[in-house]
């Protein structure tokens, strides 16, 4: 796709989200509440959803580099809301869909209706949980699912009987789907345990419905989207805390001089934007075309992962003491970081993944086996 297609639609995004950040004043708002219903409202309505999707189920066909770019606006202005799924997994699941769930996810596309993914591999450890589907039967726990309390359906990847992927579409609103909040540092990023107690799943709501990619190579398509989308938003959300230091640097002042005059704090500002840029660079090339790499999509995420957390610790740094405080603004955008960095492999997973790959020289490195 051309680059300037690119830029004109993550310039039509940041338009967008300026317009309705200031606007409903969700800028303060939607952070505590965990998603502004207006500001979703909006994007689904512009079409963020159809960015992704092909032309030949009604979509924009615009590939990975411009979704990519609505990204990095959702880092840069801490849109909350459950935007991956709204504009990865939706579009990506969608032409896998039978006739009923794709009912659903028109209905999602158009704002009506919150379909989150709940895939135990995007968390980490004990808290990930596990989901098992047996004889038509679904039952298990995915921990630590972002924006679970208000979802209207839930895709759940779950393992079947003979331990591969399953992919299952399942109503938030049936008694057996048990939502616990847990309490996060993160207020724009709301968490729950989600539990399925024997929840028996029509042919009908497993995907793929029939034929073509199995559910294994759609499971690994879709994670490996959300890891270069994740790295995309982190570059935004660190473009944000540098842009802001070097703002404070030219205004703060001691000893009757801004700070940025300083030779230390220039060299803080100077590694932080170096990073940044190779972190952007790297996200934006494996952000090329309509297929992502896995292996591009783990490097992608282990860097932004750990170019974000370093960018947001000197922004902190750069600012003082204040920045260690609730009242300070821009601690929200560090928290985000926090939030994205463990999800589908931090930096140190990453790393060791593409470290197995290399010795083993294998094609195509995993971060997780966790289903």
């Amino acid at each position: 796709m051309a680059l300037g297609l690119a830029d004109e639609v993550r310039r039509a995004g940041e338009d967008l989200i300026q317009r309705e950040m200031a606007r409903l004043d969700a800028g303060s708002a939607a952070p505590v509440a965990g998603w502004s219903r207006e500001v979703w409202a909006a994007t689904a309505a512009a079409g963020w959803s159809d960015v992704l999707l092909g032309e030949e189920h009604g979509g924009l066909g615009l590939g990975l580099e411009a979704t990519a770019g609505l990204f990095s606006v959702i880092g840069r202005h801490l849109v909350p809301g459950p935007y991956p799924d709204l504009v990865v997994t939706v579009p990506l699941v969608y032409r896998h869909a039978s006739a009923a769930v794709r009912a659903r996810l028109d209905k999602a596309r158009a704002g009506g209706e919150v379909v989150v993914l709940a895939d135990p591999a995007a968390g980490a450890g004990d808290a990930a949980g596990t989901v098992e589907l047996r004889d038509g039967s679904l039952a298990g726990t995915v921990g630590l699912v972002r924006h679970a309390d208000i979802a209207t359906a839930f895709l759940v990847v779950a393992r079947d009987q003979a331990g591969d992927p399953a992919l299952a579409f399942v109503d938030a609103s049936d008694p057996r789907v048990v939502i616990r909040r847990q309490d996060g540092f993160d207020s724009s990023s709301p968490v729950a345990d989600v539990s399925f107690g024997q929840l028996e799943i029509p042919d009908e709501h497993l995907l793929p419905a029939a034929g073509g990619v199995g559910a294994g190579a759609l499971v690994e398509r879709l994670r490996a989207c959300l890891r270069l989308m994740i790295a995309a938003e982190l570059a935004g959300l660190a473009r944000h805390l540098l842009e802001g230091s070097v703002r404070y640097a030219g205004v703060r002042e001691q000893f009757g001089r801004p700070i940025g005059s300083f030779q230390a704090v220039q060299e803080i500002l100077a590694e932080m934007a170096v990073q940044l840029l190779g972190a952007e660079a790297l996200t934006a090339e494996c952000a090329v075309g309509t297929e992502p790499d896995p292996a591009d999509a783990v490097t992608a995420k282990g860097l932004a992962s750990e170019v974000a957390r370093q960018v947001g610790e000197s922004a902190l740094q750069v600012h003082g003491g204040i920045a260690f405080t609730r009242e300070f603004k821009d601690n929200r955008w560090f928290l985000r970081i926090l939030t994205l960095q463990g999800m589908y492999g931090d930096q140190a997973t990453a790393y060791r993944s593409i470290g197995r790959a290399l010795l083993t020289q294998e094609a195509t490195p995993v971060t997780s086996t966790r289903l």
